[in-house]
């Protein structure tokens, strides 16, 4: 990425065309400003970008660069024109014409504002009083958007303005993004819409700094490791079954295996989270036919074929039918579903799925999303009133797309990054973020195959991974400081697991240590002592592992 100066401000310029981290001093002003055209099955269609030409000076900057989307019958062709100013202003234009006929649900300009600055926060819209929600929010946050005010400091102010569009602000944290995003054409307006070739289109948004900006300005803080000792018994941790796996070294907690009418579930020696997908008219029936896996049931999920949100009157139905089996209802969907059909009080414990690629698909903004899923599991806790929640399964790519308006689409629900390092770190990093949050249970990808953890025969590091985990199995866990590590401890035998959440060598400096015999390795690496000065270099997307004996 390229960094930039804008006045006061500083920012990245992204090789897809994107303004990332837009930030004064340590304050994160916009977190991501960037087009995105969204097809009539919310498919995100990547821009083409050529001719890129970036004028970089001391505190100003202009860049101008063309854009393709190309993609089946799509063909849509833009050009942006983007410039800092030394007054703390940035204006982004894009304007563009369709070369052919497609369908579209969404097209244009878009801001991810961050959530640790603006949660919370009043702010003014078009002039109205209003603020950012805490807690995620089931519904649009602002409508009908033109101008945005907020304080962001004593005396400055951020100001955005949106030109060419209906703009509005929803909670991206209900698909586990880390952010709230603005975004032009409102949902309550029928999707999807043809554009017609020749359609030309404008839109621009502009960020400007009000009020005087003081020469001292509030700095970043590195984030560094502290232990916090604060410990909590450690969750059941499962993967998803596929049949053709190696899981004696993996020890998992329990197995997801999902059937539908006339399918029954395989004999495993470990439990079985069953989830089961009713059929409309065959529920008593379908039901029925589990009775003879009770005993192997560590818990039944249930969802029904024609509901997004389990009805309660099928989670009476499964308790009737299989008495004594921990009943689950919730959604196979994303926690948005959840939110916006929030079950009846007392509520029964509840289930959503997880993925990070939801909307991007960059490694940066992957990461990002992991400090959403603490704040999505307290929002649950809280209309839930305490109601336990399994997140089931964590994918790292979606596994189907649950809003197509065309469900016989093609989906690729592969990631050839789920054989790297790269999900690895990802993985621990989001470990430690959900058992953060009070997860009642976590549920990761599949034991084997292109989604899991090994493939034709060879061993992926998340698998590793796992394998690491699997001695703590039962045990207890507690949080720490630092985004992506996590102390674990069973019996006498304690670990602090480190990820590496940067495509760059990092180094960490260790806490003091309280045991004996503490060793460090790297995933897959070799055993190393922990020396006097306690600093580990990791390389991009390294795990670092230090386990010793507690006294």
């Amino acid at each position: 990425m390229t960094p930039l100066r804008a006045g006061p401000l500083t920012l990245f310029f992204a090789e897809q065309g994107d303004l990332r981290r837009i930030c004064l001093g340590g304050l994160e002003v916009v977190r991501r400003l960037y087009f995105a055209l969204r097809d009539h099955n919310w498919n995100t269609i990547p821009a083409q970008i050529d001719d890129v030409r970036v004028q970089s000076r001391k505190r100003s900057f202009e860049i101008r660069y063309r854009a393709a989307h190309l993609a089946g019958e799509m063909d849509f062709r833009w050009q942006a024109h983007v410039r800092g100013t030394q007054d703390g202003g940035i204006r982004f234009e894009a304007a563009g014409r369709a070369y052919s006929d497609f369908r579209r649900n969404r097209i244009g300009l878009c801001v991810h504002h961050p959530l640790r600055e603006c949660a919370g926060l009043a702010v003014r819209i078009n002039g109205r009083q209003s603020e950012f929600p805490r807690l995620v929010s089931p519904q649009q946050v602002f409508t009908d958007l033109r101008k945005m005010r907020y304080a962001l400091l004593p005396g400055v102010q951020v100001e955005l303005s949106f030109e060419g569009e209906i703009f509005e602000t929803e909670d991206h944290r209900n698909w586990g993004d880390a952010n709230y995003k603005t975004y032009g054409t409102p949902l309550r307006l029928p999707f999807p819409v043809t554009v017609r070739k020749g359609d030309e289109f404008r839109q621009v948004i502009t960020l400007a700094l009000r009020g005087k900006v003081p020469q001292q300005l509030p700095e970043r803080e590195e984030p560094t490791l502290h232990l916090n000792q604060r410990w909590r018994p450690l969750p059941p941790i499962g993967l998803g079954y596929t049949s053709g796996a190696s899981l004696a070294e993996l020890r998992p907690a329990h197995l997801r295996v999902d059937v539908r009418w006339g399918e029954s579930p395989p004999q495993l020696s470990a439990p079985l989270e069953l989830a089961v997908h009713l059929a409309p008219g065959r529920e008593h029936e379908q039901l029925q036919s589990l009775s003879a896996w009770k005993s192997s049931l560590a818990r039944l999920l249930v969802f029904h074929r024609s509901e997004k949100v389990t009805s309660m009157k099928w989670l009476e139905l499964a308790r009737q039918s299989l008495p004594g089996v921990p009943i689950v209802g919730g959604t196979d969907m994303w926690f948005a579903e959840l939110n916006r059909e929030r079950p009846p009080l007392p509520a029964p414990p509840v289930a959503f799925a997880l993925s990070p690629q939801v909307h991007a698909s960059d490694e940066l903004s992957m990461v990002e999303n992991l400090e959403a899923f603490p704040q999505m599991l307290e929002s649950a806790s809280h209309f839930l009133k305490g109601a336990p929640v399994h997140v089931t399964p964590i994918t790292l790519k979606p596994r189907f797309n649950p809003v197509a308006t065309d469900p016989s689409a093609p989906f690729d629900n592969t990631d050839p990054r789920q054989r790297t390092d790269f999900a690895a770190a990802w993985t621990l990093g989001a470990l430690a973020s959900l058992l953060e949050g009070g997860a009642a249970s976590l549920t990761f990808y599949e034991t084997a195959g292109p989604r899991g953890l090994q493939h034709e025969g060879q061993r992926f590091p998340v698998y590793r991974l796992f394998e690491a985990l699997a001695h703590y199995s039962g045990g207890e866990f507690a949080p720490t400081s630092l985004r992506g590590a996590l102390l674990l401890r069973k019996g006498t035998r304690q670990a602090l697991f480190v990820s590496n959440l940067e495509a760059a060598f990092r180094e960490f400096r260790l806490p003091p240590l309280a045991g004996k015999n503490a060793r460090a390795r790297l995933l897959g690496g070799s055993e190393q002592e922990v020396g006097a000065a306690r600093r580990m270099s990791l390389p991009p997307w390294g795990i670092l592992i230090c386990e010793w004996e507690g006294e």
